[in-house]
C-alpha cells in the first residue's frame, strides 16, 4: 500500500476535510496509518468506521471506492496509484459540429499499447479496453469528446459514462497552464515529430479526405498524428503531477511512477478494418448524389459568395442541371446585370440578408444595439449545433450586412426570389471539407458531388467555390429537400438536407388588374380546400390599428405608402404570419414583383402565379355594377402601376370576358389541384 500515493490520501474519508487533510500532512499525521494512530477521530456514531473502509479498500484495490469518494478535481491520485487503471483517449472527426460532423476515429492508450478505431468498424476492441480500466483521461473530452461519443454511439457512451473522467484542460487551467493542447505542450517543452510539423486538426480533417480518396499513407499520418495527441496529454499529465503537485500540494511519499510512452506497432489497423470505414462512409454519410436533385436541373440558379464592399469582387455561380459557370464580380449593378443576362430564376446569397428582429440599423449606434444584441436567431441554432458561424452584426460583418439586404432588395424587385444561404453549414452537411479545411478537397468535394464545368481544370478561387456551394443550396431548395432556420420575424436561413420536406406549402397567387375577376377565382379556389387571404386584408389590419377608416381609397393610399415607406417585404412578412402554419393557400391581389419573389422564397416549386386576363369595358361594366367611386380615378391609382407587368411572370394566364362558369372552367384547365388535399 505505502507505495501508492493514495495512502497518504485523507479527503475521501467522511468527516475529513481539505482543510483538514492540510492540517494532517503538516503536523506528521501524513498516512492513513498515521491517521489511526495518532488523530483523535470519533467514528462510534458509524455504522462503519470511515476511515477502516478507506484502508480496507486500498487493501483490495477497490479502485470504485476511491472515485466514489475522492473530489473529481482529485482523481490523479487514483490514476498514479493504479496506472494500468487508466486510458488516454482522443477523437478525430470530420468538424466541430455534433450535428453534421462524425468521428473520423479513435485512438487510446492503455498499459503502453495504443490502439485505434476506424469509422464504420466495431467499437468491441474499445468497450472491452473500457471495461477493464476505472479512469478515462482526455484534454477537453468533456466539452468535445465526451459529448461528440455520445451522439453518435449510444453503446461507447453507456460504457464511457460509467468511467471516472480526467480533463487535462481543466486539470492544467488549476495549475495556471490555459489554451489548448498544443499550446501547454509548448510551454511545456513537449516535441512533436519533425514529420507532424504544422499538423493540426484542421489537417487531420483534410488527412480522413485524403484515406477516403485512395491514399493511404494519410491514414497512416492521421494515426500518427492522433498517437502524439495522446503522447502530448500523458506528457501533460506527468509534467503536472510531478512539477506542480507531487512534494508541493501533496506529500513526497509513495513512489509514484511516470506513465511511460511507447512508440505504437505499425499494424494498429487491418486493411479490413480501413476497407470497411470507406465502404460505410460511402453508403452512411455520403451517399447523397447530385441526382437526386433532378427536379430543379430545369431552373438556372446563381450562387453569390459575397464581399462587403463592391471594391473586393464576389464570387459568382450559374448553375443548370449540373453545369457550373463562374466569375468575380465587384459592383451590385454588375451582379444584377450578370443576373439578367443569364436569366437566372433563384438566387443564393452568401451574406446575413436580414437584422435581428427589433434591429433597425446595422451599426452599434443602433438605439437597440444593447437590448437585442447582434445575433439572428438561425445563427444561435446553428451555434448550439456546434457550426461555426459569426453573427450578423460584429463589427467586421456589418457592411456585409448592409450590403446583403440591399442587394436581396435590388434582386427581388426585378421579380428574383431570393434566398439566404451558408455554404460553410452546407459543407459541413453534405461532408465536403471547408475552404478553411482544404481548398483541393472542396473543389473536389463539389466535382465528385456532381458539379461539371470548365472550373474543374482551371485555378478557381475559394470566393467562386464557395458561390458554387450556394448556387447548388438553391437546388436543394428548388426541390424541397431542405431546412429553414430562424424564424418568422427574420429572413430564414436555407440548409440542404437529404431528407425531402415531408410538409409543404401549395400557393396560388392571384394577379390582374381592377375588376379583372381576382376575387371570384380565389374564392372558387378557397372551394377547393385552399386558405383564404388577401393582401388588402392585410392593409386593412393596418388601418385598423391606426384608427383609420377602412374603404378603397384608404386602402390604396396607405398600401402605396407601406410600398414607399416600409417596403413591400413589411407587408408580407405579416402576411406571413397569417399563413406559416397553412398548407394550401390561395393569395388574392398581388401587385408587385416582391410579392411573387416573396411567394417564390416560401414554396418556390409549388408556387403558381395564375394572372386573371380581362378586357377593359368588361372590367368597367363589372366595376360599375359594384357602385364602388370612379373607376378611371382607381385604376390609374399607382398601387396599380405595375400589375401588367407582372402578366409575364405567370404561370398560367386566364381570359375571364365571359360568365363565373366558364372562369371556373379556365381554372381548371390550368390543372392546380394536382395534389391531393
Amino acid at each position: 500500500m505505502r507505495e501508492k500515493i493514495l495512502f497518504y490520501s485523507q479527503n475521501q474519508i467522511e468527516g475529513i476535510s481539505e482543510a483538514l487533510e492540510k492540517h494532517n500532512w503538516k503536523s506528521g499525521i501524513v498516512s492513513q496509518e498515521d491517521l489511526k494512530q495518532k488523530a483523535n477521530l470519533q467514528y462510534s456514531i458509524f455504522n462503519e468506521n470511515p476511515l477502516d473502509l478507506s484502508i480496507d479498500a486500498l487493501k483490495n484495490n477497490d479502485v470504485e471506492y476511491y472515485i466514489k469518494n475522492l473530489d473529481k478535481k482529485d482523481y490523479y491520485r487514483i490514476a498514479f496509484s493504479y496506472p494500468k487503471k487508466v486510458m488516454f483517449l482522443d477523437i478525430e472527426t470530420t468538424g466541430l459540429s455534433k450535428v453534421y460532423s462524425y468521428i473520423t476515429m479513435i485512438g487510446w492508450y492503455k498499459n503502453c499499447e495504443y490502439k485505434c478505431w476506424l469509422h464504420g468498424n466495431p467499437v468491441d476492441k474499445l468497450i472491452k479496453d473500457l471495461n477493464d480500466v476505472n479512469i478515462v483521461v482526455t484534454f477537453n473530452g468533456t466539452l468535445f469528446d465526451l459529448p461528440f461519443i455520445e451522439g453518435k454511439y449510444e453503446v461507447l457512451h453507456q460504457v464511457l459514462k460509467r468511467k471516472a473522467h480526467i480533463d487535462l484542460r481543466f486539470f492544467a487551467k488549476r495549475h495556471n497552464y490555459t489554451g489548448g493542447q498544443k499550446k501547454i505542450e509548448d510551454e511545456l517543452g513537449f516535441v512533436r515529430p519533425d514529420d507532424l510539423e504544422g499538423v493540426d486538426g484542421k489537417e487531420a480533417i483534410s488527412l480522413w479526405y485524403r484515406f477516403l480518396k485512395g491514399d493511404k499513407p494519410a491514414l497512416d499520418k492521421l494515426i500518427h498524428y492522433n498517437y502524439n495527441d495522446i503522447r502530448g496529454m500523458i506528457y501533460l499529465f506527468n509534467y503536472i503531477f510531478f512539477n506542480k503537485i507531487y512534494g508541493k500540494t501533496f506529500p513526497a511519499f509513495g513512489n509514484p511512477k511516470e506513465f511511460l510512452i511507447r512508440r505504437y506497432k505499425e499494424n494498429v489497423y487491418t486493411e479490413r478494418e480501413a476497407n470497411k470505414a470507406k465502404k460505410t462512409v460511402s453508403k452512411e454519410v455520403t451517399f447523397f448524389k447530385h441526382k437526386y436533385l433532378k427536379e430543379s436541373f430545369k431552373y438556372k440558379i446563381a450562387g453569390i459568395d459575397l464581399t462587403g464592399s463592391e471594391k473586393k469582387a464576389s464570387g459568382l455561380a450559374i448553375l443548370k442541371g449540373n453545369k457550373v459557370n463562374t466569375a468575380l464580380i465587384k459592383s451590385d449593378d454588375d451582379i444584377i446585370k450578370n443576373l439578367l443576362d443569364s436569366k437566372v430564376e433563384l438566387v443564393s446569397i452568401d451574406s446575413p440578408l436580414s437584422l435581428p428582429n427589433g434591429r433597425t440599423s446595422v451599426f452599434d449606434d443602433d438605439p437597440k444595439r444593447e437590448e437585442i444584441g447582434i445575433m439572428r436567431a438561425c445563427e444561435r441554432i446553428l451555434k448550439r449545433r456546434g457550426v461555426n458561424v459569426y453573427p450578423a452584426l460584429i463589427p467586421s460583418m456589418q457592411r456585409l450586412t448592409k450590403r446583403g439586404i440591399e442587394l436581396a432588395q435590388k434582386i427581388r424587385r426585378i421579380g428574383i426570389p431570393v434566398i439566404e444561404s451558408f455554404p460553410g453549414a452546407a459543407q459541413d452537411i453534405l461532408q465536403i471539407p471547408r475552404k478553411k479545411t482544404d481548398l483541393f478537397f472542396l473543389k473536389q468535394g463539389l466535382i465528385d458531388f456532381g458539379l461539371k464545368g470548365r472550373w474543374e481544370v482551371e485555378q478557381i478561387s475559394h470566393d467562386e467555390l464557395d458561390a458554387i456551394t450556394s448556387a447548388l443550396v438553391g437546388q436543394f431548395f428548388a426541390c424541397d429537400y431542405y431546412e429553414e432556420i430562424g424564424d418568422t420575424s427574420e429572413n430564414y436561413l436555407i440548409l440542404p438536407s437529404v431528407n425531402k420536406k415531408s410538409e409543404r406549402k401549395k400557393i396560388i397567387g392571384l394577379c390582374g388588374l381592377i375588376s379583372a375577376g381576382k376575387t371570384e377565382a380565389a374564392r372558387y379556389i378557397e372551394k377547393q380546400g385552399y386558405y383564404y387571404v388577401r393582401y388588402s386584408q392585410i392593409i386593412a389590419e393596418y388601418l385598423a390599428e391606426n384608427k383609420i377608416g377602412i374603404n378603397r381609397e384608404n386602402l390604396q393610399r396607405h398600401g402605396e405608402m407601406i410600398f414607399r415607406d416600409y417596403g413591400q417585404y413589411w407587408l408580407n412578412k405579416r402576411l406571413l404570419k397569417k399563413i406559416e402554419n397553412k398548407k394550401h393557400i390561395v393569395v388574392d391581389g398581388i401587385r408587385h414583383l416582391e410579392d411573387i419573389t416573396f411567394l417564390k422564397e416560401l414554396s418556390f416549386n409549388n408556387f403558381k402565379l395564375v394572372y386573371i386576363d380581362t378586357e377593359f369595358d368588361s372590367r368597367k361594366s363589372r366595376f360599375l355594377d359594384s357602385n364602388e367611386g370612379n373607376y378611371d380615378i382607381i385604376s390609374a391609382h399607382g398601387s396599380e402601376s405595375e400589375i401588367e407587368d407582372l402578366k409575364c411572370f405567370a404561370d398560367y394566364i386566364i381570359s375571364n370576358n365571359k360568365t363565373k362558369n366558364d372562369l371556373y372552367s379556365e381554372i381548371d384547365k390550368c390543372n392546380l389541384w394536382l395534389e391531393e388535399i
